[in-house]
């Protein structure tokens, strides 16, 4: 499939939305001639593993999910994405599988609709969570085993994402040595370009080529990109503003990102997560969104030679 083909936007750019506001953006983003879609069902920050599974089924009835796998068909690639799960307590009367249930019923969704890969922020644990670092280790290996059981059909492969920030989760050796024991062809990494420079810090010289040695370690593992500009600026708080349209990104340079994923044969989607227009306005509209999205497709096709 050409790389044209492979890129595409996240529903995550709409905000809160349910079925009738994906369906709506499933349009017009066909409508901009895109051929990959990222489709972001909810948000799920810390976990309630009473009420977390039953927020899917409440926004995406059978129903839906059926019309929106309709919507769907003319895409060549279809992803799922779910939120971040923080962990508080692994004890207090839930097993440690009742944890699991949303993102279960995110596999469910992403099958109903028809997605190819459904991708997950790894489990982290608060800074008073009741479980140790090596705990939450074995946790997440745990649920990437039992993710495979559930899908042994093959239908669906799975991918972790590196995350922003210094934490034990957001570094790439860690994640990465947990899909090593998960040790499945279907269960690998999806590499969130500019979150990789967060991890690196404002501070930081030779980004370009930091990020290009990171993510040649991990090629063969990784599923799928997510790509955003991300912006220097003094004023900001952390000094760097992610999830910025490609052109307004003073720090990354697509064109060798791009040169590095052909050079290895990068096969997977390549998902824009663009929502700020500039860097200290909340989220934009929609419409803004999608053209930035737009604009980032032709700038990443430019820069793939």
């Amino acid at each position: 499939m050409d790389v044209e083909e492979r890129i595409g936007p996240s529903t995550l750019i709409l905000g809160e939305g349910g079925a009738q506001a994906i369906t709506s953006m499933i349009a017009q983003v066909m409508e901009a001639g895109f051929k990959t879609i990222e489709i972001c069902p909810a948000q799920f920050q810390s976990v309630d593993p009473l009420t977390d599974p039953s927020l899917l089924k409440k926004l995406f009835g059978e129903a839906e999910r059926r019309r929106l796998r309709e919507a769907l068909k003319p895409f060549h690639l279809v992803t799922v994405h779910g939120s971040s799960f923080w962990v508080t307590k692994l004890r207090g009367g839930y097993k440690e599988e009742d944890f699991w249930e949303p993102y279960r019923e995110l596999m469910r969704f992403a099958q109903d609709i028809g997605a190819q890969i459904v991708s997950f922020h790894p489990f982290q644990r608060s800074d008073d969570a009741d479980i140790s670092d090596a705990e939450m280790f074995e946790y997440n290996i745990e649920f990437g085993k039992k993710a495979l059981q559930y899908s042994d059909e093959g239908f669906l492969s799975f991918a972790f994402e590196n995350m922003p920030g210094n934490g034990c989760w957001s570094l790439l050796p860690k994640i990465n040595e947990v899909i090593d024991k998960i040790d499945s062809e279907r269960f690998g990494f999806l590499f969130d370009v500019s979150h990789a420079v967060l991890q690196l810090g404002e501070s930081s010289e030779n980004t370009i080529p930091h990020i290009l040695k990171a993510l040649e370690r991990c090629i063969d593992s990784t599923f799928q990109i997510h790509s955003h500009g991300i912006q220097r600026t003094k004023d900001f708080e952390a000094g760097l503003r992610d999830h910025m349209p490609l052109n307004k990104s003073n720090i990354l340079d697509y064109s060798k990102i791009m040169r590095m994923l052909k050079k290895n044969n990068f096969q997977g989607p390549i998902i824009l997560e663009i929502y700020f227009e500039n860097a200290f306005d909340g989220r934009a509209s929609f419409q803004d969104n999608l053209k930035a999205c737009i604009s980032a497709k032709h700038e990443l096709m430019r820069n793939r030679i």
